[in-house]
């Protein structure tokens, strides 16, 4: 039961995460198409600032979730063997290796 649960907590976390992405790209966007054709000031416009903060936010958390999806990959791909040959090694006893056993 603490299993299922630790695991629907998981899921919950993930989800939220995905919308809080999701929400911070649409809206941001939408930010700058709305404020695309503004009066600027010039040096120090506060509108032409935010943009620039949202473009770099934007392109730090493309960058993580590309790494993110990356470093799982590549650990996937390492452990896996590594895992499935541990669990091969846990299964052995010898009734399974049919050993003999004299006394």
């Amino acid at each position: 039961m603490n299993k299922l649960r630790n695991l629907q907590n998981k899921r919950f976390l993930a989800i939220v995460l995905c919308v809080c992405f999701v929400a911070v790209f649409l809206f941001s966007t939408a930010y700058e198409i709305n404020e695309a054709d503004h009066i600027c000031t010039g040096h120090d416009c506060p509108i032409c600032a935010h943009m620039q903060q949202m473009e770099q936010l934007r392109q730090q958390l493309s960058t993580a979730v590309v790494t993110a999806g990356c470093l799982t990959v590549l650990l996937r791909w390492l452990l896996a063997p590594i895992l499935q040959r541990a669990a091969e090694h846990a299964r052995r006893s010898p009734v399974t290796l049919r050993v003999k056993l004299n006394n």
